[in-house]
């Protein structure tokens, strides 16, 4: 089949890889100039399976991602706190598991296909500051024995002997750890995929900006693709910039088989109302700063691994040379350069953690736009025939799109894909 991907970030990339390596011809339409070039180019990309618990050892949010919203976004926010109190919760949370398994092993297979190389970790720490929520850590731990979550739980002077590098006036009564866990340069990850799939014919159109999507009846081809190239005049890697202005019309409209939509922005603007899912628009910051050089002693420099911090909302990641710490996820439109007020808590969560472990004088500060479901979990599957979604992963997509592309691609196929979907189905969002 003629498939059309449109959006380049890591669900655009992983689902065109996927599709490519099935044999489908597959075209990706791009607004930017590169890919993970939006909300995939420097977010914090932690892979663990059952990561869930530690942030509902800190919080009331049942597993899922605590986020701060303005006024408006609380209606939201109520809609999210009931979706943690239904009864299909532990069935979205089990999901969650498999999915980050799922992806850990995808991982490790195209790893070994491709020899696909870009900067990766081992190991994920989830700190537990406080005596309580150490506690209820443990309880949580044990109450979910039965879900084989692949977790080990440190006590405090374990968690110091597992990174060296932590600050010993950073107070910690425990922690959760995942050897098998990962972090990686998830922008690195999507070049390093987006060369394998073009090595297999995939076709990456960028500068692209698909206006209309139409149904045309026809047997074979049934959607028309119509795009517009577009020059961008301005854009900031630290800012989530508009898109420029100048704009050239393409050589018309293409036909394609199938369609998938990797966006919500594209999916927002080209469904009509009644398939469009029900997302609500989010924000992440993050800051990359270089390593200081410090010889031997710069092993101990940083997290050996990702270090989470549920309860300050922060993630502390290694990344080559730099590190990178994120945070500040929440609801509502990304603004347009990065807030000076969260920029200073990530700087402060990285001092209190790593003191001395970078130079954030050469720091590159990133805001970037988040799409999330009120249940946590991804859209995945048709809308309608021959009109797919891969979108809106929050701030998961890179524990879970690598997963959802070969879940997306056996759908397409006609083969029965590994993890029952119907948790993940657009349909529950309309």
């Amino acid at each position: 089949m003629r498939i059309a991907v449109i959006g380049a970030g890591l669900a655009g990339v992983t689902t065109a890889y996927e599709l490519a390596r099935d044999g489908h011809e597959v075209v990706v339409y791009e607004r930017r100039g590169g890919i993970a070039a939006e909300g995939s180019f420097a977010p914090a990309c932690v892979a663990a399976s059952g990561l869930w618990l530690a942030h509902a050892a800190v919080n009331a949010w049942g597993g899922l991602d605590a986020l701060s919203a303005p006024f408006t976004g609380w209606p939201w926010l109520w809609r999210r706190w009931n979706a943690v109190r239904q009864t299909q919760h532990a069935m979205r949370l089990t999901f969650m598991r498999d999915l980050a398994a799922m992806t850990l092993e995808r991982l490790k297979t195209i790893e070994t296909s491709c020899a696909l190389e870009y900067d990766h970790h081992p190991g994920v720490t989830a700190l537990m500051r406080t005596p309580r929520h150490a506690a209820r850590a443990q309880a949580l731990l044990a109450q979910h024995q039965a879900l084989n979550l692949p977790v080990k739980w440190l006590d405090a002077d374990e968690v110091r002997r597992a990174q060296p590098g932590l600050s010993a006036k950073s107070p910690v009564a425990g922690a959760f750890h995942w050897s098998g866990g990962r972090t990686a340069n998830g922008r690195q990850f999507a070049h390093a995929l987006k060369a394998e799939a073009q090595r297999l014919g995939a076709r990456f159109q960028f500068h692209q900006e698909v206006i209309a999507l139409q149904a045309t009846g026809a047997a074979r081809q049934p959607w028309e693709v119509t795009a517009q190239r577009r020059s961008e005049v301005s854009e900031s890697r630290s800012t989530a910039s508009a898109l420029g202005q100048t704009t050239i019309v393409d050589d018309g409209p293409q036909n394609v088989d199938a369609v998938v939509l990797c966006s919500t922005e594209a999916a927002t603007r080209l469904l009509p109302p009644a398939l469009r899912p029900t997302t609500m628009r989010g924000h992440v910051h993050s800051v990359t700063a270089p390593r200081h050089q410090g010889g031997e002693a710069e092993s101990i420099l940083g997290p050996t691994g990702a270090v989470v911090d549920p309860a300050a909302g922060t993630t502390i990641t290694p990344m080559g040379d730099r590190l990178r710490v994120a945070g500040g996820a929440a609801i509502g439109p990304a603004p347009a350069r990065p807030l000076e007020a969260t920029l200073l808590q990530l700087y402060g969560a990285l001092e209190a953690d790593f003191p001395g472990a970078t130079r954030t004088a050469r720091a590159q500060p990133w805001v970037g736009r988040q799409a999330h479901c009120v249940d946590g979990l991804p859209a995945l599957g048709p809308v309608q025939s021959g009109l797919w979604l891969h979108l809106a992963h929050g701030t998961s997509a890179w524990a879970h799109a690598p997963a959802c592309g070969r879940l997306l691609a056996d759908q397409i196929s006609g083969r029965s894909p590994a993890l029952d979907t119907t948790l993940i189905s657009p349909a529950r969002l309309r």
